[in-house]
């Protein structure tokens, strides 16, 4: 009994090693381009998975009033910025505005609900609440409408959001039938748009320049290159979380992990023209926004974050999960911002019309703020 007792104990200690390695590893895989290595990337995926173990053991240890619960801990400690950036923990602050707000809207509306036209009587759901969100600026991705009287037109989300007279849309699509793309709506003048340019069929990213009171502010809008899953490859997914077989990782190594690797890499060198973008723009009040298709542990959030704060890390409370769909639940959409700008609140919406939810952020001038409470 001793002998087992001992085995047992030493196993268990040996588990805790590996993922506490594991934790560290995938918080600090970005600081390596998956065009130099791919298997980082795939670390920094896993990261939850790794951190969720790591609490896991903390409270096992503790139940059996071991010491070991440090080891754990320690990991946590060394890991801590990337722990913040994944499950930030803030309760919200009490502030003192003598001035304007400015609200940010970041949504991928996924065609609109396959291009669900918008009725008097049977108004389209996601531009609905679109046009009733408040926002100053409105950034979308995967815009799309038709030129066919059954599907949304590009009249109905103008009519929709009339009260942001200032758009522009970039069109990826180059066919007489719809125009597909990403759309910036603002209540204030787009004095700029410049496109930053990089290969890609379907994805792209814009800066717009807006004059907002006598103020300059940069609005950026992404939407990176995404997996390009079909529905066959979601089912797949879906049935590894359900139903853990070996013959089934032999099938997603083979379906899934090429399509995730060029993704990756495309991705990367995105996020690398994104980057330098902004880093031209300088000490400018910016706002970067977009879909990423990439979560906070990625190569991809960190380059284009830079010295950028996250809205949400600053301001949320939980993993905050943008995306839904299928089984993925991941947080791919950001706010981040620089300049004069302080954030205040980030929502997550729960309307579940799209694969995405909407990201919205709230901010104010810190010339404007008087007091914290």
């Amino acid at each position: 009994m001793k002998f087992i007792k001992i085995t047992y104990l030493t196993i268990t200690v040996m588990m805790n090693c590996i993922f506490a390695v594991l934790l560290i590893l995938s918080s600090y895989a970005y600081l390596i381009s998956p065009v130099k290595m791919m298997f980082p990337s795939y670390l920094g995926l896993a990261f939850p998975v790794f951190l969720f173990a790591n609490v896991l053991f903390i409270v096992f240890w503790l139940l059996q009033r071991r010491w070991l619960f440090c080891l754990s801990l320690i990991t946590l400690f060394i890991c801590f910025p990337e722990v913040k950036l994944y499950i930030p923990l803030h309760r919200g602050e009490e502030v003192t505005i003598t001035g304007d707000s400015l609200v940010i809207l970041s949504y991928n509306v996924e065609c609109f609900q396959g291009l669900k036209p918008h009725l008097d009587n049977k108004p389209n759901e996601i531009l609905e609440y679109i046009a009733n969100s408040g926002a100053d600026i409105i950034c979308m991705q995967e815009f799309a409408f038709g030129r066919d009287k059954s599907i949304i037109s590009e009249v109905q989300i103008n009519q929709a959001l009339k009260d942001y007279p200032y758009h522009y849309f970039s069109d990826k699509s180059k066919n007489p039938y719809s125009g597909s793309g990403i759309a910036c709506y603002s209540k204030y003048p787009i004095i700029e748009v410049q496109e930053i340019v990089y290969e890609s069929v379907y994805n792209s990213s814009y800066l717009y320049r807006i004059q907002y009171k006598g103020r300059e502010l940069t609005v950026v809008n992404n939407h990176l290159e995404s997996n390009k899953f079909t529905l066959g490859d979601r089912a797949l997914y879906r049935r590894m979380l359900k139903h853990f077989e070996p013959e089934l990782i032999g099938e997603f190594k083979n379906r899934l992990v090429p399509k995730l690797d060029i993704a990756y890499i495309q991705r990367s060198v995105q996020a690398e023209k994104v980057s330098h973008a902004i880093r031209k723009e300088g000490d400018n009040n910016i706002i970067v926004c977009g879909d990423f298709n990439d979560t906070p542990q990625s190569y991809v959030y960190h380059k284009i974050r830079g010295k950028l704060k996250d809205a949400y890390v600053e301001t949320g409370f939980g993993p905050g999960i943008t995306y839904h769909k299928n089984g993925f639940l991941f947080r791919i959409d950001h706010i981040l911002y620089s300049g004069d700008f302080h954030a205040v609140t980030t929502e997550i919406g729960k309307l579940k019309n799209s694969d995405h939810y909407p990201l919205k952020a709230t901010f104010v001038w810190n010339d404007t703020i008087t007091s914290f409470d």
